[in-house]
């Protein structure tokens, strides 16, 4: 086996589907509002230490679609992988709720921000999560929080940092 040839065709593909992500995300527009009604998806109910490791049951939280607002509640491990089986588009969210820093609620968030916000390449969508999970904890980065656009990368959600007794106005009814 020539590596440099395995190498060479690796880079190859690895250029092409970058180009190709690139071109999806910063060509994309708005989606059409959802059809009226309400909708929960369950794309997994487990939420203890063992489904985390086993994914049995699975931990990918829930896709809410409520008058024309789409939001991804807890989005557990594996909530891209799920969302994807359940042909839902992290590109069409309106936002993601973030009940609490358990592994089980928030270990998706980062790549379903990045789906949500087109590869960071828009400023679209709301992060709705507790301060100390942001702030003092630090459990999503910086950038998924759309605070550091220094990196080329100019896209990343509204945070709306949830206190008890305080709502919130995300989206304008249709």
């Amino acid at each position: 086996m020539d590596l440099s040839k395995v190498d060479a065709e690796l880079r190859r593909k690895t250029r092409a589907a970058a180009a190709e992500s690139f071109s999806k995300y910063r060509h994309r527009e708005e989606p059409a509002p959802p059809p009226p009604g309400a909708t929960v998806t369950f794309l997994g109910t487990g939420g203890n230490p063992e489904a985390v490791l086993s994914q049995v049951p699975r931990t990918a939280g829930f896709v809410l679609v409520v008058n024309g607002l789409r939001l991804y509640v807890d989005p557990g491990p594996g909530a891209v992988v799920r969302a994807q089986e359940a042909g839902i588009d992290l590109g069409a969210l309106d936002g993601i709720f973030i009940s609490h820093g358990h592994l089980d609620h928030y270990a998706g968030a980062e790549a379903v921000i990045e789906g949500m916000c087109w590869g960071m390449f828009s400023r679209r969508g709301y992060l709705m999560a507790p301060r100390q999970m942001l702030e003092r904890d630090r459990l999503l980065s910086c950038y998924h929080q759309g605070l550091k656009t220094h990196t080329g990368y100019k896209g990343g959600p509204t945070v709306i940092l949830l206190q008890a007794h305080q709502p919130i106005q995300i989206k304008k009814q249709f």
